[in-house]
C-alpha cells in the first residue's frame, strides 16, 4: 500500500495509502481468529509436550540421557556443563523464615502485565509526537520498563510485608544478587538484537520475496513456512521476523490465490520454531538462564522436538495447501 503496488484484493484489508496506510478492525480481527487454527506449529508441540511429560512419548537423545543422570546419579547438572547463572546465584540461599507462596510470583506478574498492558491502551502508538518542536519520542521500551519496575517494587513491597526477608538491606542484596544471576543472559540478548537489526537493515525481505516468483499456490504456505523457520532461527526473534514476512507473505497470497489463514498461519509456525530452539532466541537464553542449565545443552535437548514438530507441520501446510481453496475460513468474514 505504501509503494501503491498491492493486490487490488487486498483493500479490505488495508485503508489509504502511503504513511496514512491502516489495517481495517473489521475485517483483521476476524482474519487474526481464523489463523489461530492454521498455527500447526504451536498446536503440536503443546500436544507433544504434552505426550512427552506423560511418558506417551519417551525423552528422545539428549534429553533422555539428561533425564537418566538426573533419576540415578540425583545430578540435575552434568559435571562438564556451565550453568548460565553466576557464582552468587549458585551460593545464594532463601531465608529460613521464609514461607514459599505461589502469589509471592503471580502478584508480581499480574501487576507488570496490567501496568504493561495500561500503558499501551493509554498510548494508541509508541511514539509521542511534540508538534511544536517537531520532536517524536519512541516510549515503547519505557512502556515496559515502567511494566517491569512495578513488578520489583510490587514483589519488594510484598515479601517485606510477609517478612519472608529480615531487613530491608537483604532485600536490596537478593535483588542485586537476581541481576548478577540474569547478567550473562542479558549480555547474550544484547548481541543477538544486534543480529536481528543487520538482518533487517540488509534488507533480508526483498530476497525472500524472490523465492516466491511463480509459485503455485498449493506449495506457498508449506515455502513461507520454511522460509520463516529459517529465518526466526537465523536471527532468533519471532518479532523481527514476523516484522520481515507477514509484508510479504500475505500479498504473496493473494498475487498466488493460496489460502490466507493458512499462509498467515505458516508465518507465525515458523516464528516460533526460531524462537523454540534458535541458541540466540530471547526465550532460549531466559529459559537457559531462569532454570540454570547449560545453555548448549538446554538447545540441544529442544532441538530434536523442535524438528519432529516443525516436520509435521510442514507436511500439514503442504496437504492443506492444496485442499483448501483461497476463500475457506474456519470462522466466515
Amino acid at each position: 500500500q505504501r509503494q501503491g503496488s498491492l493486490p487490488a484484493s487486498m483493500g479490505d484489508y488495508v485503508s489509504g495509502s502511503g504513511q496514512e496506510a491502516s489495517a481495517v478492525t473489521d475485517a483483521v480481527w476476524p482474519l487474526f481468529f481464523n489463523t489461530l487454527f492454521t498455527a500447526f506449529y504451536s498446536w503440536i508441540a503443546l500436544a507433544l509436550a504434552a505426550l512427552v511429560a506423560w511418558q506417551v512419548v519417551p525423552n528422545l537423545w539428549e534429553m533422555g540421557r539428561e533425564e537418566r543422570r538426573a533419576r540415578e546419579e540425583g545430578k540435575v547438572v552434568g559435571d562438564d556443563d556451565d550453568p548460565m547463572l553466576s557464582r552468587e546465584m549458585e551460593r545464594y540461599e532463601m531465608y529460613e523464615g521464609a514461607t514459599p507462596r505461589w502469589t509471592n510470583f503471580a502478584i508480581p506478574i499480574a501487576a507488570m502485565i496490567a501496568v504493561g498492558l495500561g500503558a499501551m491502551f493509554w498510548r494508541g502508538g509508541p511514539v509521542v509526537r511534540f508538534p511544536e518542536t517537531g520532536i517524536a519520542l519512541d516510549i515503547g521500551g519505557v512502556q515496559l520498563g515502567l511494566a517491569a519496575t512495578t513488578a520489583l517494587v510490587v514483589a519488594f513491597v510484598l515479601v517485606r510485608l510477609r517478612e519472608d526477608v529480615p531487613s530491608n538491606s537483604d532485600g536490596v542484596e537478593a535483588i542485586i544478587t537476581g541481576c548478577k544471576g540474569i547478567f550473562l543472559a542479558a549480555v547474550i540478548l544484547m548481541f543477538a538484537t544486534s543480529i536481528q537489526n543487520a538482518v533487517t537493515i540488509l534488507g533480508i525481505s526483498n530476497f525472500v520475496t524472490d523465492w516466491f516468483r511463480g509459485v503455485p499456490a498449493g506449495f506457498v504456505p508449506l515455502l513461507v513456512f520454511l522460509a520463516t523457520a529459517f529465518i526466526s532461527f537465523s536471527d532468533g526473534s519471532s518479532w523481527s521476523t514476523y516484522g520481515i514476512m507477514f509484508p510479504i507473505a500475505i500479498p504473496v497470497a493473494f498475487v498466488t490465490a493460496a489460502n490466507l489463514p493458512l499462509v498467515l498461519g505458516a508465518v507465525f509456525s515458523g516464528g516460533i520454531f526460531g524462537d523454540h530452539c534458535s541458541p540466540i532466541s530471547d526465550t532460549t537464553v531466559l529459559a537457559s538462564s531462569t532454570s540454570g542449565s547449560d545453555h548448549m545443552v538446554h538447545v540441544r535437548t529442544q532441538l530434536p522436538y523442535a524438528l519432529i514438530t516443525a516436520g509435521v507441520a510442514a507436511v500439514l501446510f503442504l496437504v492443506f495447501g492444496f485442499l483448501l481453496p483461497q476463500g475457506f475460513r474456519v470462522i466466515p468474514y
